[in-house]
C-alpha cells in the first residue's frame, strides 16, 4: 500500500464518521421534536379537560344557586325548584291507627280469635273468650 492509498483511505474512514455523526445528531433532533409534539398535545389536552370541569362545575353551581322550599314530613327532607311549587306547604296528616282494645280486659291487643275475630290480649283472655 502506498502512502496515496492510505491517506485516500483515511479521508474516506473520517468522511463516513461525519456521515455517521450527522445521521445520530439527525435521530436526535427528531426524538426532541417528537418529545415536544407529544409534550404539547397533553398540555393542550390537559387544558381543554380543565376547561370542561369548569364548564360543569359551573353548571352545577348555578343549580345549586337556585332557591328552593324544604318541607319536613315524618323527618323526610323534599326539596324542590321555584319553578315546581305546585305542591301543596302544609302535608296533611294521617290520623294514627286505630289502637284495637281486647274485647275481655280493653287492654291493646295483638292478637284476634280464630272463631269469633274477638280481639285479646294475652292466652288468658284468649280462653276466656272461646269458652264464652
Amino acid at each position: 500500500m502506498t502512502e496515496d492509498d492510505q491517506i485516500e483511505r483515511d479521508a474516506r474512514r473520517q468522511a463516513n464518521i461525519e456521515r455517521r455523526k450527522l445521521l445520530v445528531q439527525k435521530r436526535q433532533e427528531a426524538e426532541r421534536r417528537a418529545v415536544v409534539d407529544k409534550l404539547i398535545q397533553q398540555q393542550e389536552h390537559s387544558k381543554s379537560v380543565r376547561a370542561d370541569d369548569n364548564r360543569r362545575d359551573e353548571r352545577e353551581d348555578v343549580e345549586r344557586k337556585r332557591d328552593r322550599i324544604l318541607l319536613r314530613s315524618n323527618g323526610v327532607i323534599m326539596s324542590f325548584r321555584p319553578s315546581s311549587i305546585n305542591v301543596p306547604v302544609a302535608w296533611p296528616r294521617e290520623n294514627p291507627p286505630e289502637i284495637r282494645q281486647c274485647a275481655v280486659c280493653a287492654m291493646p291487643s295483638k292478637y284476634a280469635c280464630r272463631k269469633s275475630l274477638k280481639r285479646v290480649c294475652s292466652l288468658r283472655c284468649y280462653k276466656a273468650v272461646e269458652q264464652a
